[in-house]
């Protein structure tokens, strides 16, 4: 658990899905055999923050049926205007777009009802993982 826990970025978090560097799930398999949903859970949620962070992201939380994504001053800027929508052009649920009273960017994602876990952290991935390669041109 401290290793996922440990992971600090993107590409860790690739490694850790790569078929040719499994080392953290390896290890959870050889030690404790199939892990639960639970375990894969902690696993994704390690992933999207490595994902978050690389995207300059401050806070992601979801709160019922929305998840609320406020990026820093810097990437707010990079993404404002048509880069947020380049970012979320593969994301299915509805989104809304506005900037905070210190100009920051801020991102309301309206979730579909009986979302299955597995595709929460794919949309978010995918929205999270445009928005940091936006940043990084």
């Amino acid at each position: 658990y401290k290793r996922i826990k440990a992971i600090a970025s993107k590409d860790e978090a690739q490694d850790v899905e790569k078929d040719e560097d499994k080392d953290v799930e390896d290890e959870l398999i050889d030690r404790f055999g199939d892990y639960p949903t639970s375990v894969e859970n902690l696993l994704d949620v390690a992933k999207l923050k490595a994902v978050a962070d690389s995207a300059e992201v401050l806070n992601l939380h979801q709160n019922k049926s929305k998840i609320s994504v406020l990026f820093n001053n810097r990437a707010s800027r990079e993404l404002e205007g048509p880069n947020v929508f380049r970012a979320l052009e593969h994301v299915s649920w509805r989104a809304r777009v506005s900037l905070d009273q210190a100009k920051r960017l801020h991102v309301l994602l309206e979730l579909p009802a009986n979302l299955k876990n597995r595709q929460l952290f794919n949309e978010l991935n995918e929205f999270l993982t445009s928005a940091a390669k936006i940043l990084q041109r």
